[in-house]
């Protein structure tokens, strides 16, 4: 499964770079919140989109791919992750007449060619109705708004995701000047939607909704100002089974103190591999 090499310079390969690559596949870049919208349906059924049952269970793989630029020098680097998410039972978010779901989401990513994986968990709060389904929050922390997962008519308010690393780097030669990497907000909206079919190793799915956002990147990356930054996310829910495919690309750009630009891109591909129901559904 672990294939290629961590990364490829033109020249010399330093331990520097796999720790920028280390944080590079941790920054918050791919993010994790799906917020997504359906097609206008007749009978259409938010819950049928993602089943929110206690003990059910998804599996899946991702393949991130990175590569930096700056000058001549160019930095390519991958990881590959395993992902379950698992509904766990009632939230404390939870109000009268809106029961809300813990969901656990436990993965593992390593840098291609490595043994050693860094190990990640996190517990989302979601609620289920025909209308929607909602995130309310992660861990202990509860959003002010809930955010909209998945809806019938799609919503034309872009929402945001911000992550701060709170790490530091240190210089990666000539390649990289600063130490601190500073903070990304990326702003989505949604572009598009239709229904059809999508294939994952779990299976093929002919029943399916596939929506298209487009992203605007702000912020600070190795603690400079982003000057250019957009990302497109693609994504599949299948009736009856959930969330199966998503597919992000991103691409930022900064200037150094020096005035060399440094190009980040970065592409994700999360697929479905496995689900269990306890209804066996």
């Amino acid at each position: 499964m672990f294939g290629s090499r961590l990364l490829r310079r033109s020249d010399v390969r330093t331990p520097r770079h796999d720790k920028l690559f280390s944080r590079l596949l941790t920054l918050g870049v791919s993010a994790t919140v799906f917020v997504t919208s359906t097609s206008a349906a007749l009978g259409f059924d938010a819950r049928d989109y993602y089943p929110l049952e206690v003990g059910t269970s998804w599996r899946y793989e991702v393949e991130t791919n990175v590569l930096v630029v700056s000058g001549v020098e160019r930095i390519e680097g991958g990881s590959e992750q395993w992902m379950e998410d698992r509904v766990l039972g009632p939230s404390p978010f939870s109000t009268v007449g809106n029961p809300v779901y813990k969901v656990r989401t436990r993965g593992e990513i390593r840098a291609r060619d490595t043994e050693e994986g860094v190990t990640k968990e996190r517990v989302s709060h979601l609620s289920a109705t025909k209308a929607a389904i909602r995130d309310h929050g992660v861990d202990s922390v509860e959003f002010e708004v809930p955010r909209t997962i998945l809806e019938e008519w799609p919503s034309t308010d872009p929402y945001t995701v911000r992550r701060v690393p709170i790490e530091e780097l240190n210089t990666v030669d000539q390649l990289v000047t600063i130490l601190q990497l500073g903070s990304l907000e990326i702003t989505w909206a949604l572009k598009s939607q239709s229904t059809g079919a999508v294939e994952v190793p779990a299976g093929k799915f002919r029943k399916s909704i596939k929506q298209v956002r487009q992203g605007s990147v702000h912020g600070e990356l190795f603690g400079r100002p982003v000057r250019v930054g957009s990302a497109t996310s693609t994504t599949w829910y299948a009736k009856g089974v959930g969330f199966v495919r998503q597919h992000r690309v991103y691409y930022i750009k900064v200037r150094t103190l020096g005035g060399q630009d440094i190009v980040v891109s970065q592409t994700s591909t999360t697929r479905l591999t496995d689900y269990k129901r306890p209804s066996g559904q």
